[in-house]
């Protein structure tokens, strides 16, 4: 399964780049860099094994950072209201620098920091609830052909709302002497969710119209 997430991820970034004229023009774009970022880290982590380095977690952390990061502020720009702006640019703020202390005050190049990437993922999952407030009060006339980012944010979703549950189990934080068979099965869930996100960017792509800016 986990060549055929490297796969997914490779079309999902190719796709992303071959389609970028299409939402070149609005915050969406950022998801370009995102896709790339996750595929170089993806397949710098393998090699970074593959040469004969037991440990490949700083890879994961510094990905981890660049991608909430730009997650974060992606989000922020889709959102109009100014207090819910001001209240999702703050959590961000706050949460990145928690980030950032976790990683001057722990073993960075040997240890991923699950926790405070789960807290991350939390407040991911509420940046994308205000960007759903915003969407839904907003006046302007919706179709999903014309958002992009309602499959972006979807995919995204769905695998916030999986790693906040599963990561406790698949890194042994929580019930640590379960048996391997366990740790894969946990490891086929979260790799079918990736899976079917990186689908739901590859279809967004392809099926939404060009989108021009506000």
């Amino acid at each position: 399964m986990n060549w055929i997430i490297l796969i997914l991820q490779c079309l999902a970034a190719i796709v992303a780049l071959l389609y970028y004229p299409k939402f070149k023009a609005k915050p969406i774009r950022m998801v370009l860099l995102l896709l790339w970022i996750a595929l170089v880290a993806e397949i710098g982590a393998r090699a970074y094994t593959a040469a004969g380095y037991d440990n490949n977690h700083w890879i994961y952390n510094v990905y981890a950072i660049l991608f909430y990061g730009l997650f974060y502020k992606m989000v922020y720009d889709h959102i109009h209201h100014p207090t819910r702006k001001k209240i999702v640019a703050i959590s961000a703020i706050i949460m990145f620098l928690a980030i950032i202390f976790r990683a001057l005050t722990t073993p960075f190049f040997s240890l991923y920091m699950v926790h405070v990437f789960n807290l991350a993922t939390f407040v991911m999952v509420f940046h994308l609830m205000y960007y759903a407030i915003d969407l839904l009060k907003s006046d302007a006339d919706f179709r999903l052909k014309n958002n992009l980012e309602i499959f972006i944010f979807g995919g995204y979703l769905l695998f916030a709302v999986s790693f906040i549950p599963l990561a406790p189990f698949i890194f042994g934080i929580w019930m640590p002497d379960l048996s391997r068979q366990y740790y894969e099965l946990l490891g086929d869930i979260q790799g079918g969710i990736v899976i079917v996100m990186n689908l739901t960017f590859i279809y967004g792509f392809v099926w939404t119209r060009e989108l021009h800016s506000l």
